[in-house]
Parts: structure tokens; sequence; C-alpha cells
């Protein structure tokens, strides 16, 4: 199994974490985040959903962040979600992955325009992961979790 793609993004000025879900059509934030940016959001009615792969979710509201990957900067039109028990602070769905121009290739290297801003190699037989980064990404900045996989023997 492959593992989670987890990036720490820059968010209004704070340092996030950002799962990188390309199987998601937009993206999410949870309020919980929101309320530590100070930011407000405009409200959804209540009939406002989605769907995940545990269930469906309700979208609280919507908000637009300055979102910062790598040296890039950009306006992002976020959802807002009551997830408050969450390992990470935003989901970048299909909306933030093309505003971004970001590329993923069948090895798991994410590109952001003719840069690699994250790389993820398994090491056989071992629940662990490789993270390398290039142009002047450093390591610090990328996170990838494996807990939540089965062991194979």
């Amino acid at each position: 199994m492959l593992p989670l793609i987890l990036l720490k993004v820059m968010t209004e000025k704070k340092t996030s974490v950002a799962f990188y879900d390309p199987g998601a059509n937009i993206t999410v934030i949870t309020s919980k985040f929101l309320r530590e940016l100070g930011k407000k959001q405009i409200p959804f009615n209540s009939s406002s959903t989605f769907n995940t792969i545990s269930g469906t979710g309700r979208i609280e509201g919507i908000v637009n962040l300055n979102i910062q990957i790598s040296n890039i900067s950009k306006g992002t039109r976020c959802f807002v979600v009551n997830k408050e028990k969450t390992n990470y602070d935003i989901i970048l769905g299909l909306d933030t992955i093309k505003l971004f121009q970001l590329r993923q290739e069948e090895n798991l290297k994410i590109w952001l325009q003719n840069s690699i801003v994250s790389d993820a190699n398994c090491k056989e037989n071992k629940n662990e992961m490789n993270v390398h980064t290039y142009a002047g990404t450093p390591v610090s900045e990328l996170q990838l979790k494996l807990g939540h996989l089965k062991k194979i023997k």
C-alpha cells in the first residue's frame, strides 16, 4: 500500500500540514485550523455536503486563503469542514492541484512547475520512507505518515 503524501505548506504565513489528495475535487480546511488563523468563513447552508471514503461530511463555509507551496504563493478557495480530530489541517484537492499546476509521477514525485517539491521512495520490507527534496525545499517541510498501514509479513 502506498503512503499518504503530506506536505508542510504556508497558509496565511503559518506553517500547516497539507494532505495531497488528487482523489478530492475540492480543497478542504478544518474549522479548528481556520480559528487558529483568525480568519472568518462565509457560511454555507446546512444541506451542503460532500462524500468521503468514510461517509458524508458537511461543509460549514468557504474562505479564501493565501497558500504557499515551495516558493509559489496563490489565493486559494477552501471549503471549511468541522473535523476536529484529524492529523492534517488542509486537504489539497484537484482545484488547488490545478491552480498550482502540481504534477504527480508514477513514483510519487510531486512537481511544481519544473521543480520537484517532494519525492518519496519506499524502503523494501520496512515501515519507513526515504524522503528526498529538490529545488531548495528542506526535508523539514515534508512529512510522510505510515501508521495507518497494516504491516505485511
